[in-house]
């Protein structure tokens, strides 16, 4: 039963490594599609076309942030449990990387972008250009870091898995050798006791017999000694009869 909670327990921690790995890889394809998107949306001149791309963005956008958030807060949906390691979450919020600051950036510049009239949505466009710069130098870069970081804690809590699994192995290994052990001075102390029960069973019929042989002894003896003690008498009785 504790091998199976185990193994269930591996097998969750497995799958919640590789939906962070997944989720943070997917974000820097979701903001070089936003950024494709975005330029769709400039170059379309078709009304519907145009209708079906600013769907797409907004809900790109509401996805992109909400596996930002979960990745950092947890989303059990996700099957993000949030609570980054303390490098993970220097990398989200500390001045070098700041990699949150940057990805809120990015949404931001993407809701401003479809708050735009299809007029306004231009090549000159501050927040397409902002969308676009990001996408293609400075984004990609440390969404790869992020990710590389948290593949490189997957890995190592693999490792640490896969250390206690052969140490639980051993141990059971360990253990079953132990019982075995056990098991084999059990039956030979069960044997002994078989013989010495034998042996006293015995010793009983022996000790049984001897009593019995005394018993028969005495009953002989008895009838013995009076017959042996009287034949003198009786030798001068015959004497004297004689006479």
């Amino acid at each position: 039963m504790y091998g199976l909670r185990s193994l269930n327990s591996e097998l969750e921690i497995q799958a919640v490594n590789a939906a962070i790995v997944n989720i943070s890889g997917r974000q820097r394809m979701l903001s070089q599609r936003a950024a494709m998107l975005s330029l769709m949306l400039t170059d379309s001149t078709s009304k519907v076309e145009r209708i079906s791309l600013r769907q797409e963005l907004h809900c790109l956008a509401e996805l992109m942030a909400r596996s930002h958030a979960g990745l950092i807060y947890g989303d059990e949906a996700l099957h993000l449990p949030g609570k980054p390691s303390a490098i993970v979450h220097s990398m989200y919020f500390d001045l070098t990387l700041n990699v949150d600051k940057q990805v809120c950036d990015y949404i931001s510049e993407i809701q401003a972008f479809l708050q735009l009239t299809d007029a306004e949505m231009t090549m000159d466009s501050t927040s397409l250009q902002a969308i676009t710069t990001a996408a293609l130098t400075k984004l990609p870069a440390v969404l790869d870091a992020v990710v590389t970081q948290y593949q490189v804690e997957s890995e190592a809590e693999q490792m640490v898995m896969k250390a206690q699994q052969t140490k639980l192995y051993q141990e059971r290994c360990a253990a079953a050798e132990k019982a075995e052990i056990e098991a084999e001075r059990s039956q030979q102390a069960l044997t002994e006791l078989k013989q010495t029960q034998m042996q006293l069973i015995q010793s009983e019929k022996m000790s049984g017999l001897g009593q019995l042989a005394a018993g028969i002894a005495h009953e002989i003896n008895n009838p013995i000694n009076f017959i042996q003690g009287n034949i003198h008498p009786l030798q001068e009785y015959f004497a004297a009869l004689s006479e």
